[in-house]
């Protein structure tokens, strides 16, 4: 299925991102079915063994689609906590990250709110926010073991998409604030994007190289809006060399 460019042609940002590596986003979209989504439970005996199923599909594809089996009861709790941030305004507008540094907001590019949360007990918002953290906290430790069964790939299964820029094996070495981000309707958007195009300003690593999204939404369907979309690159796979060279997408409910 062939669908419309991310970014329409012949606008300011289209001109912007059309010579380097976003200019997927202006290109006809060939849209792929979402890789098999893959059941985890996080936090039981065989967590090591869920990371390396969803350590291959990142290698393969550079995406995974899980259902993490967090209890229904913690996801709910942390619905609340999020909507209850949202109702409180303690959500803002932000810009991305740039070498490290985080740009002013531009209003055309992203629409979303957002607050940083850390699980330091004296951050204001530590007791509020306890689901959030709890889950926060899983992902982390799903996130590192994930990170270890990359690692563990020879090098012709971590290629094309799971080490390093040169295909190096990757490593555990720190990890960015958990964003909370409510998208209020009424077209607000996080548009087109590399979340790090320039190493985030660190000379001692890669930057980030895995973002883990839990999706609170209870009930999605396409039909809501709000879908992501996941531009392959050209040399993604030779399975997908097709779709890649028409810069194909993934959908997942936003």
């Amino acid at each position: 299925q062939i669908d419309q460019p991310s970014v329409a042609p012949g606008t300011i940002r289209a001109k912007k991102i059309s010579g380097g590596p976003l200019g997927a986003a202006v290109l006809p979209t060939a849209l792929l079915e979402a890789p098999i989504e893959i059941a985890l439970q996080l936090g039981c005996d065989d967590e090591k063994g869920s990371a390396a199923l969803v350590a291959v599909q990142l290698a393969e594809r550079g995406l995974c689609q899980c259902s993490c089996g967090l209890s229904p009861e913690l996801g709910a709790a942390a619905a609340r906590e999020a909507a209850a941030l949202y109702a409180d305004g303690e959500l803002r507008t932000m810009g991305f990250v740039k070498k490290g540094v985080r740009m002013p907001h531009d209003p055309e590019q992203r629409t979303d709110l957002c607050i940083m949360l850390t699980d330091h007990p004296e951050h204001r918002l530590h007791a509020r926010t306890k689901a959030l953290l709890e889950i926060d906290t899983a992902i982390e430790r799903f996130a590192r073991a994930t990170v270890a069964q990359l690692a563990l790939l020879d090098a012709s299964e971590r290629y094309p998409m799971g080490g390093g820029p040169n295909g190096e094996r990757l490593c555990y070495s720190s990890r960015g604030d958990l964003m909370v981000a409510v998208y209020p309707g009424s077209g607000s958007r996080h548009g087109v994007h590399i979340d790090n195009q320039d190493g985030d300003g660190r000379s001692n690593d890669f930057g980030r190289v895995l973002t883990f999204i839990y999706y609170l939404n209870e009930g999605w369907n396409a039909d809501d809006g709000g879908a992501l979309r996941l531009h392959l690159p050209r040399t993604a796979n030779a399975r997908d060399s097709a779709a890649a060279a028409a810069h194909a997408a993934g959908h997942s409910p936003a």
